[in-house]
């Protein structure tokens, strides 16, 4: 197994040999990983059976290996925040993440190939569920989508609600990429870079080109173990979201934002054009609504403003002469007034 482990590493040198002091001291840091990992799983030899020790240590190369190529979490320019998708009954309580169960994903990595993980994302990416729920060799349940396009989580939240026959409720949850990148025992991963480790190593038909491209569409990342609560930053109703001034009919009868593009353009000669005040009225809104109104939110507001406007005004069916920057000056002008005058309450308030 260690042989193995050093041809392979050899096998990554450009030209099969050393030549730069880079690939000097890339060799010698692949041969320490080598080593910890023997070191530590060596020693794990003398309480459990040595089958069970050397299978842990090889599966342990995998993730290295895995997990050195693609980072957790940003990966600069990074977004900030993620949305989800989910449903809730009506019975609303305090929100409890499906991941938190008291799963552990250093165990799960301790225990499984690297090869079980992209089985469980394509099952996952595929909403197909293993048929054995409670199999120790799925990870299915551990695993939730989230993206960081601000439109197609909101339009897949409508989706989910008009094909709900459960009589379940739904809401779009805001996620901090940052807080779930720095969790200790969960990952956050930009399917973008697992699909393309797949590729490098001659594996893309693990999964399916079909969900490859699917995932790709909304730059889906997926979050996979414990403790993803602390990543958690607000949630939204549905009946709120639908409500919002950049929301209209055409975008939540639309079953996916390309019929929703062909039916908003269909209607373009038939709208007259906004003017700016009524423009950042409805777009700030709409951040607010989604960013929360608290005063400590005004800067979360800011980051909706930029992600509202990230797919341009006019994908929202707004007809304006205003171009994006124009918007978001507007908006965050009123923002700040909207700041100075909560700070000034509070002063007269308090006095």
């Amino acid at each position: 197994m260690i042989q193995t482990q050093l041809q392979k590493a050899e096998q990554e040198l450009p030209n099969q040999r050393l030549q730069t002091l880079h690939e000097l001291k890339s060799m010698v840091e692949k041969l320490s990983e080598i080593t910890n990992i023997c070191v530590e799983y060596t020693e794990k030899v003398k309480p459990k059976p040595a089958v069970r020790a050397f299978q842990e240590m090889e599966y342990s190369f995998e993730w290295n290996r895995f997990l050195q190529a693609v980072p957790i979490g940003p990966s600069p320019p990074a977004p900030t925040l993620l949305f989800r998708a989910a449903r809730y009954t009506s019975q609303r309580t305090s929100y409890v993440p499906p991941a938190e169960r008291r799963w552990s994903f250093t165990n799960y990595r301790r225990c499984h190939p690297v090869d079980g993980f992209f089985d469980a994302v394509a099952r996952h990416l595929g909403k197909i569920r293993d048929v054995s729920h409670t199999s120790k060799n799925t990870v299915d349940e551990h695993l939730s989508s989230m993206s960081p396009s601000l439109e197609w989580a909101l339009h897949r939240t409508g989706q989910k609600w008009e094909d709900d026959t459960k009589g379940l409720q739904m809401e779009l949850r805001i996620y901090d990429l940052q807080a779930l990148s720095n969790l200790s025992d969960s990952g956050v991963y930009r399917m973008s870079d697992v699909f393309q480790f797949l590729e490098n190593q001659n594996r893309a038909h693990q999964i399916d080109a079909e969900l490859r491209k699917w995932a790709e569409n909304c730059d889906e990342y997926i979050t996979i173990g414990t403790g993803i609560h602390d990543g958690f930053v607000r949630s939204i109703p549905w009946q709120d979201l639908r409500k919002l001034p950049i929301v209209s009919a055409t975008f939540c009868r639309a079953y996916t934002l390309g019929i929703y593009r062909q039916w908003r353009d269909e209607t373009r000669k038939y709208l007259e054009n906004v003017g700016k005040d009524e423009v950042c009225l409805r777009v700030l809104t709409s951040a607010k609504t989604i960013a929360g109104t608290d005063q400590e939110n005004y800067e979360r507001v800011g980051e909706i403003l930029r992600l509202i406007l990230k797919p341009g005004i006019w994908f929202w069916g707004i007809k304006t002469d205003l171009v994006e920057d124009e918007v978001l000056n507007g908006c965050e002008s009123l923002l700040k007034d909207d700041l100075i005058q909560s700070l000034l309450s509070q002063v007269s308030i308090s006095n």
